[in-house]
């Protein structure tokens, strides 16, 4: 999935989350989208949340096969966990964040789009066992967030339908013009090739991107790997991955999707 498709995604946990909670009766929920992290790997980001009492889980990245979440990723099934901190179904990369916010049992369901799980919904308990009733009802929400992708990503998926590195090749002709006339011209329509939504806004005071973290970000927008980007600028890979990181880190993202998303929103790129 691409910026505006992410976008998208988390919207729609975000407007389902009242939904969960009331229809799974936990006081806990929250979810997050399938996202790509600075080294490429899809990753499950928990960014919406609704009656935790701390931000302990905001922002937690959860890898493919790892605790409940990652569990449900791989597996594309809902799994419920009623001991979280003994259970043997799960790993335990993440028993630090579930209890400091207090959570004993836990359930998690996917979302999908097409054959893909997009997105991963939890809800919990700080008291007693989740229950089968809680896991249906988990399972219900998460087909009507489906639903709801397919009304809203057909058009956010059309703003991230540029053919891969087309846009990189037009920005490195843009940059090889110099001081030529045109490339203004190739520049702004470049812009709103890449542009989601209502389009970047004008940013307030220095950008916290330095030049070249902000020209690993716009081929990183143009799905460009590490590996290619380094090809493209004739930096080393670990270089790359230095800027990505240290853009993600100004920015205050935890994906590079999300510093994409974050830079362009606030025009920075």
């Amino acid at each position: 999935m691409g910026v505006a498709a992410t976008a998208v995604i988390r919207q729609a946990v975000r407007q389902r989350l009242g939904m969960l909670h009331e229809l799974t009766g936990l006081p806990a929920v929250f979810g997050g989208a399938v996202e790509v992290d600075s080294d490429g790997h899809r990753v499950v980001v928990i960014s919406q949340v609704y009656g935790l009492r701390t931000p302990a889980l905001e922002g937690l990245v959860v890898h493919p096969g790892t605790g409940l979440g990652g569990k449900v990723f791989s597996g594309g099934r809902a799994v419920v966990v009623d001991d979280y901190a003994g259970s043997r179904m799960i790993t335990h990369e993440y028993d630090r964040a579930v209890q400091h916010e207090g959570l004993v049992s836990a359930l998690a369901a996917p979302v999908r789009f097409g054959d893909e799980v997009v997105a991963v919904l939890y809800a919990a308990s700080r008291t007693q066992p989740v229950g089968e009733t809680a896991i249906r009802a988990a399972e219900t929400v998460a087909r009507c967030v489906e639903r709801d992708l397919e009304h809203m990503l057909p058009s956010a998926q059309k703003a991230d339908a540029v053919p891969r590195g087309v846009v990189a090749e037009l920005r490195a002709v843009a940059e090889a013009l110099g001081l030529n006339p045109l490339r203004p011209r190739l520049e702004r329509a470049l812009n709103a090739l890449t542009r989601n939504g209502d389009g970047p806004q004008t940013p307030e005071g220095p950008s916290p991107l330095t030049t070249r973290q902000a020209q690993i970000l716009r081929l990183v927008e143009d799905g460009l790997t590490n590996r290619e980007i380094a090809e493209r600028t004739g930096l080393a890979d670990a270089t790359v991955k230095t800027y990505v990181h240290d853009a993600m880190r100004r920015l205050d993202a935890h994906t590079r999707t999300r510093a994409v998303y974050v830079a362009r929103s606030r025009g920075l790129l």
